[in-house]
């Protein structure tokens, strides 16, 4: 039973700021639907025969909701009854308040049921460092009903596997996608040099970050360990070079992120990647950051295939993901910035 109390209301109101809330006598929702029904009888007995209550039952329950309202609702006059001015309004208001209570909880009912489900993602390794855990734990917390299962793989796989049917949902780096998939751009990145930081001769400040800049004409100098070229990473790095006047030299191609990084740390290679991809190992000391000049951003997508209707569970989580990647950049300081800031 559904009771509205002015301390509910109250509470309501506390809970959402600016919110007006107007104080109403206790009513209960049954009242009013037995208010309703009696106006549409226009008789005591034939409510009390359609609602399935005795009618003393009914006449007492009248009677108290009368005494609540301190209003006449209705007039007993021989063997039937008839509605005051102030009952047949609030009958009328009742029938809308009870259609649209009805419609809220039906809403809610489809919304519970829908966000029950599978939901497969793919996140490449560098994002999956900051988004994998917290959207995992959050869908947990938040979406009991859906199962979700997170995949790791670069960009270009990532883009077959959810064209193919086998993802629901992908963030890749650099978008570039064919028609047939749907992208949105939610975020971009800035691009680091990496490297040991007994590779490097200069100074670094106490974040892990180089003092001085180095030119992006002169990145060729240093032997890079990147994803192979048929990687949308790989291929938006040298696209972006390319427009800034500069080149690189891979002497390693690994695909996968954690053997780059471990070449990196061991002083074998240098990396182009973002802040998010070493965060352990800026706070350790062991790699640092070279800022380039000019940067280098790149920018991070959600992308889903056009032709398949997205879940309301699948679309809950894509929705998730941009509120953890906004609150990834805000709580490590992130290198990085939403799409709509």
């Amino acid at each position: 039973m559904t009771i509205l109390r002015n301390d509910d209301l109250q509470a309501l109101a506390q809970q959402g700021a600016g919110v007006d809330v107007p104080t109403l006598p206790m009513v209960e929702l049954r009242q009013l639907h037995h208010l309703a029904v009696l106006a549409s009888c226009q008789s005591i007995s034939a409510a009390a025969a359609q609602l399935g209550i005795a009618q003393p039952s009914l006449s007492e329950l009248l009677i108290r909701m009368e005494a609540r309202l301190g209003i006449k609702l209705l007039i007993r006059q021989g063997r039937g009854i008839q509605m005051t001015e102030a009952g047949l309004q609030l009958a009328l208001r009742a029938r809308t308040l009870l259609a649209d209570v009805e419609a809220a909880l039906n809403d809610s009912r489809a919304y519970d049921q829908d966000t029950k489900g599978s939901v497969t993602i793919g996140i490449p390794p560098s994002l999956g460092m900051i988004l994998s855990v917290s959207l995992a734990e959050t869908v947990q917390a938040e979406l009991p009903g859906v199962k979700l299962h997170i995949v790791e793989g670069l960009s270009g796989d990532l883009i077959d596997w959810v064209a193919s049917g086998r993802l629901d949902l992908g963030c890749v780096l650099g978008g570039g996608v064919s028609g047939s998939l749907h992208q949105e751009r939610i975020a971009s990145e800035e691009l680091f040099l990496v490297t040991a930081t007994d590779n490097w001769d200069g100074a670094f400040d106490t974040e892990g970050f180089a003092i001085d800049p180095v030119a992006v004409g002169d990145l060729h100098r240093y032997p890079m360990a990147m994803p192979s070229s048929r990687h949308g990473a790989r291929r938006e790095v040298e696209q972006m070079l390319r427009s800034a006047g500069g080149r690189i030299t891979v002497n390693v191609e690994i695909d996968s992120l954690p053997q780059i990084i471990a070449l990196v740390d061991r002083a074998s290679a240098y990396a182009i990647l973002p802040h998010a991809a070493v965060l352990q190992y800026l706070s350790s000391g062991r790699l640092a950051l070279v800022r380039t000049a000019p940067r280098l951003e790149r920018s991070i997508y959600t992308i889903r295939d056009r032709g398949r209707p997205l879940s309301r569970a699948a679309g809950a989580v894509e929705s998730m993901i941009k509120v953890i990647m906004r609150e990834a950049i805000e709580r490590h300081s992130l290198q990085a910035k939403m799409a709509d800031d």
